[in-house]
Order: structure tokens, then C-alpha cells, then sequence
């Protein structure tokens, strides 16, 4: 399917979506270069919305009975079905306005695949891949024991009743021990899992309580896979597309850039940090106000939002849901190896902190006076070392422009310090000077120290090591 015609369908779509008359009819003759195609094209639509009504649900698709909703999500809904057997299974389905956008088939079709070749309990199981009518869809088992979500509204109503016991002892999770021990087991579990899905290829992207349901013994099982990480794939990844959750997306997808393991790591943090505290680490009803605290609000410290977390976990999660993916663990089976040896009480080695996130914290907390000291800083060692050699809009010029190379840094990720090196290299700076940013960037180091050493280069006229 052409661009042209993919675009005149979402438009059809959003059109009837705003309660216009329209018909397939009167919207093909309307753009007569495209009706041959189109026309059809719409029909196919037309009846794929007869099959999956957005307000009733479907007697059937295919051999398999439809029951009940399940749940719905901007992409599509779960139904619970029968297959001819009459054994219970989850069929998952594109929404009605997706089924002819190939990359949203094809999203689908992958997520499927993957899944079929991964044998782990922790892991849905996918049984089928099936297309009926035009509509492509997953059946997978069913599980029964409700989400994490559920449970986490039932804590959140016994709170409010006045039951004082620790947050995570509310939720009622299998197990021995605590309720905070319990809930660091399960997502230790679901960690396990997870890296298995990493390594086959398969990023989760949008990690929420809602996707980790549970079995009949209590032990977790995730659904709803995002993208496979494929390199051919290149239209299901690229940048800027903010795909997730914002109560639990990582600081990277809230500015719409590529999700990575270590996404999914904080993701995975962002569950263990609502169960036991009751609380997303960042939550709003306005998602665009969400989003913009994940980009630049830390964190709360668990043991603030409730103070019976212990301080082995806080540090687990404070590292978990650093800002900068290079501050988390390097991957979901390193976030389980730290999740139990809090359980064991093994030494605390792997909790470190870096201070490359220590110094993103302390910048994230006082941006302003960071900022102005910083600027301050720059701006009275140029003038004293430049003052003789350069204009002084000139001067200022690089002197701002350092200010905002140390800003891209501490706002980016560790990638950003190429970015702060081009805006060097654009007002001229020394081009050592400008490298020396990258390196620094690249090795980690300390923004703040960086610029010291920066402005020392620059004031000397050399490149230090």
C-alpha cells in the first residue's frame, strides 16, 4: 500500500471518528486519482469496523467464539474467546481504524512471531497467528489471576479505608516473607523473563502494571510485546515516535527517541516503585504534564513516598530509574541479579551510585543555580582570557554556547555530548575545546567538571589530557 492511499484511509477514519456523514462512496469519487485503489481499500475497511464495533463486542472471529472485553488500549483490544475445542483463550486485535495501516500489521505480525519461539513461563503464550476478513490478530492462553493493576487498586481502596499495614503488604501478593519481599521476588521474576524476550530481540516499550498479570499460583505473566528489536525494520523504530505509557516511560521515550534495554529496565523499576509505594514514580491526569516531568523532574526517593521501603531497595530503584540509560543497569537479568541479593542480604557493592548520576541529580534539583553559576563561571574566564584577542559579541557568543553544551549534556543523554560539541564547533569555538567536550562526554565524566576543565583548555590555548 502507497503512502498516498495509507494517508487518505487515516484521514476517512479520523473524519468519521468526528461524526461526519462520509461514505466510501462519496470520499473515493473525491479524490479521483486514487479511486481504482481506494475504493476497495475502503470497503475492506468498512467491514473489518462491521466485525469490531468500537462500543460492542464481536460474536466471533473465525472459528474462535468471542465472550467478553478484556481490556482495549490505543493500539487495539483483548477479548476472552473459545477456540473449536472449547478451551478458553485471549485473542488480540488491532483496533478496527489500525487493520489496514501496514505498520501497525506488521507490529502485530512480529510481536507474534517472537513470542511463538520463546518457551518461559513468565512470557505469554502465543498459540496462533490468524487473519479472517482482513482483520490479523493473535490468540494467546488466557490468564486468570487478574493484573498488577487490580491489585494495585484494591491496595490503593484498602489504604483508603484506613488499613495501616506497609504499602506493598496491601497488595495481597503469593509468597513468603514481607510484602515488600514479595513484590521485589515477582519483579525480580518478571526481570528474568524479560531478558529472556531481550535476548531474542524483543523490546517490551511500554512496561506497566497492567501488563503483568498473574497466574492462578500468583507467579507473573507479561503480555502486550512491543516492537522486535530487527534491524531491517527500520519504519517500526524510528525516532520520535513517543510510544508507551508516561506514568512509566523512561526519560528517552518521553522525548520520543529509540527505546532500549535499559527502557525497559526503568520501566520494570517504574512497577516495582508503584508497588511498593502505591504511587507511579511520576503520575498527573494531563499526559502532556506527565511527560514533561519524566523529562526533567527526578525521581522521588522511595522511602520519601513511603517510608517503610528499605533503604537497600530505595537504592535499587534510585539506580534502576536513573535519568541517563547509562546509569541503570545494563540489563533486565543485571536488575534481578540486584533485586536478590537485597532479598539474600548480600553485600551492596552492586547498589553504587555513579557520579555522573549523582551530579544529574543535583542539576535536575537546582537547574537554575546550576545554570547561572555555570554561566558565570564561563562567561568571567573568557573575558579574562580573550578579552584582548576577540569581539566581544564574539566572546559572548562562545561563552554562551559552552553554557549550552554543558545544558544539552546534563538535559540528554550521554550521547548528547556530540551534540554539545557541534554547538561549539558553530560559533567557532577551539577546536580543541570542542573535542575535549566529546571525549569528556563519552568517558562520562562529570558535566560541571568538564566545563572547569574546559574553560581551562580554552583559557591556555591547548588541549589538556
Amino acid at each position: 500500500m502507497n503512502q498516498d492511499l495509507e494517508d487518505l484511509l487515516a484521514e476517512f477514519v479520523e473524519r468519521r471518528e468526528r461524526g461526519e456523514p462520509l461514505t466510501a462512496e462519496r470520499f473515493a469519487a473525491a479524490h479521483p486519482e486514487h479511486e481504482h485503489e481506494l475504493r476497495p481499500a475502503l470497503e475492506a475497511l468498512e467491514r473489518t469496523a462491521a466485525l469490531l464495533p468500537s462500543g460492542d463486542i464481536p460474536q466471533g472471529l473465525g472459528p474462535y467464539a468471542i465472550e467478553a472485553r478484556l481490556g482495549s488500549g490505543g493500539m487495539g483490544e483483548v477479548f476472552a474467546g473459545r477456540n473449536e475445542a472449547g478451551q478458553a483463550v485471549a485473542i488480540k486485535c488491532l483496533l478496527p481504524r489500525l487493520q489496514l495501516q501496514p505498520r501497525a500489521i506488521e507490529r502485530l505480525r512480529r510481536e507474534g512471531s517472537v513470542l511463538q519461539s520463546i518457551d518461559d513461563p513468565g512470557i505469554v503464550r502465543i498459540e496462533a497467528i490468524e487473519e479472517h476478513s482482513g482483520s490479523v490478530f493473535l490468540v494467546m492462553e488466557k490468564i486468570d489471576g487478574g493484573s498488577l493493576s487490580d491489585r494495585l487498586k484494591h491496595a490503593r481502596q484498602r489504604h483508603e479505608d484506613g488499613e495501616r499495614s506497609g504499602a506493598a503488604d496491601l497488595l495481597g501478593l503469593a509468597g513468603g516473607g514481607s510484602g515488600e519481599q514479595r513484590a521485589v521476588q515477582l519483579i525480580a521474576d518478571v526481570a528474568r523473563s524479560l531478558d529472556v524476550a531481550h535476548s531474542r530481540g524483543l523490546l517490551h516499550r511500554d512496561l506497566k502494571p497492567g501488563n503483568v498479570l498473574l497466574r492462578s499460583d500468583g507467579s507473573p505473566v507479561l503480555v502486550d510485546f512491543g516492537l522486535v528489536m530487527d534491524p531491517d525494520a527500520d519504519t517500526l523504530t524510528s525516532t520520535g515516535d513517543v510510544l508507551g505509557t508516561p506514568q512509566y516511560m523512561a526519560p528517552e521515550q518521553a522525548y520520543g527517541r529509540e527505546a532500549t534495554i535499559q527502557s525497559d529496565v526503568y520501566g520494570l523499576a517504574a512497577i516495582l516503585y508503584e508497588l511498593v509505594t502505591l504511587t507511579p514514580p511520576h503520575h498527573g491526569t494531563d499526559p502532556l504534564q506527565v511527560l514533561h516531568a519524566v523529562r526533567h523532574v527526578p525521581v522521588r526517593p522511595a522511602q520519601d513516598a513511603e517510608p517503610s521501603v528499605s533503604p537497600e531497595l530505595a537504592r535499587v530503584l534510585r539506580r534502576a530509574l536513573a535519568h541517563h540509560p547509562g546509569d541503570r543497569w545494563r540489563s533486565a537479568e543485571e536488575f534481578a541479579a540486584a533485586l536478590e541479593a537485597v532479598l539474600d542480604g548480600r553485600p551492596a557493592s552492586h547498589l553504587t551510585i555513579s557520579l555522573h548520576q549523582r551530579i544529574s541529580e543535583f542539576w535536575q534539583h537546582n537547574r537554575r543555580a546550576t545554570t547561572t553559576l555555570a554561566g558565570a563561571i564561563v562567561l568571567l574566564a573568557l573575558g579574562a582570557a580573550l578579552w584582548q584577542s576577540q569581539a566581544a559579541s564574539q566572546r559572548a557568543q562562545q561563552g554562551a554556547a559552552i553554557v549550552a553544551a554543558c545544558t544539552t549534556w546534563l538535559d540528554d543523554t550521554r550521547d548528547g555530548g556530540a551534540a554539545a560539541a557541534q554547538q561549539l564547533d558553530a560559533v567557532g569555538a577551539e577546536p580543541a575545546l570542542a573535542r575535549w567536550f566529546a571525549d569528556g562526554a563519552t568517558s562520562g565524566e562529570p558535566t560541571l567538571t568538564a566545563l572547569a576543565r574546559g574553560v581551562k583548555a580554552w583559557r591556555n590555548r591547548k588541549f589538556e589530557e
